[in-house]
């Protein structure tokens, strides 16, 4: 993929997902990397089990939950929601705004919440309403950046991209941000997720060395452990599964971007999606069953120069297909950054 990802919907995260340095010493071990790891797109994929080659493909109609997105039109990046089965769409910054943008939604464990970045990167918290309403919404400063839930539904973590480049959280309804990372000069820590449990935060770490890192933390803070499976690479997006036993993480190599899953117990990885096309921005669906992910190729002819969809996989890498929301006529390019939740209330989540 060229340059040209930093031209689509969200470009306030995109840059910091796909970032590559060439020398950095593992985090927390004090060690030096060698500058001649390869951490290009033309690297080779880690040796790792392939995905499933037989199952009929996935009926989107039998999908359930509920699950947001970003669409694209070259000019305008607007945040949706829909049923799993792609019924029931519904433009939540218009409901926010009329005419108002997002970026990197993410649901509330419940579904009943929805995180988002705006242009600036600051961060907008809103409820999702009964009949397609959304409410007032709370409005934290930025740099908030790719927020994502805790699994009870009342703490939210973030990245400071900009300012700081540490990871924080925040307690629900309070603005006040408490720090989780403290990386050094030159480190940013980026696209944090809360583990099943709530007891850990999995996270990127990129630095003046050789690409990027997995890290977990503990959200009260404290120092990083680091879980990177397959050597300094390209990686970006993890997200724990709902049982807490798996990862899926995008890491790039052999010229794209590819879908890879961790599996927590014994650090063993294994395909997921891999392909000519960019598979990155993983997300379980709320049973563990499928992932949905944003699929994007080089098209000069698409808005940004980037052509891009959403896909649902099963976790073994069958039945891949298209996810195809019920857009009204005449709306924007679906193009991805999706997240999927279950009809719930926390705990029961």
């Amino acid at each position: 993929m060229s340059g040209r990802v930093v031209a689509v919907a969200w470009i306030l995260v995109a840059v910091s997902c796909t970032s590559a340095t060439r020398s950095e010493a593992p985090a927390g071990s004090g060690a030096a990397v060698s500058g001649s790891v390869d951490t290009s797109a033309s690297r080779a994929c880690p040796d790792a089990a392939r995905p499933a080659s037989t199952g009929s493909p996935i009926d989107q109609r039998e999908l359930r939950g509920v699950v947001s997105f970003v669409s694209w039109d070259g000019r305008r990046s607007e945040v949706w929601v829909a049923d799993g089965d792609g019924t029931v769409a519904r433009n939540v910054s218009a409901k926010i705004e009329p005419g108002s943008q997002g970026r990197a939604p993410s649901l509330s464990p419940g579904s009943e919440s929805i995180a988002f970045n705006d242009l600036d990167g600051s961060l907008l918290v809103a409820g999702l309403l009964p009949r397609g309403r959304v409410s007032r919404p709370l409005v934290y400063d930025a740099p908030r950046i790719v927020p994502t839930w805790s699994p009870d539904g009342t703490r939210i973590a973030y990245s400071t991209l900009g300012r700081g480049d540490g990871l924080q959280t925040v307690d629900l309804p309070s603005s006040d941000g408490a720090s989780v990372t403290s990386p050094t000069e030159g480190e940013r820590d980026i696209d944090p997720d809360w583990s099943a449990d709530g007891r850990s935060i999995v996270f990127v770490r990129s630095g003046d060395g050789a690409g990027t890192r997995l890290m977990t933390v503990d959200p009260s803070g404290g120092a990083a452990t680091d879980v990177t499976p397959a050597g300094p690479g390209r990686y970006g997006f993890p997200r724990s599964s709902p049982d807490g036993r798996s990862i899926v993480f995008d890491l790039r190599c052999e010229g794209s971007s590819n879908l890879f899953v961790l599996d927590v117990a014994t650090g063993r990885i294994r395909e997921l999606a891999v392909g000519p096309a960019d598979e990155t921005q993983g997300w379980w669906s709320p049973n563990g069953r499928v992932v949905i992910y944003t699929r994007s190729l080089d098209d000069p002819s698409a808005p940004g120069g980037l052509r891009s969809s959403i896909h649902v996989v099963r976790a073994d890498g069958s039945g891949d297909v298209r996810w195809r929301p019920a857009l009204p006529a005449g709306a924007a390019l679906v193009i991805g950054f999706p997240s999927w939740r279950g009809w719930c209330i926390p705990p029961d989540c």
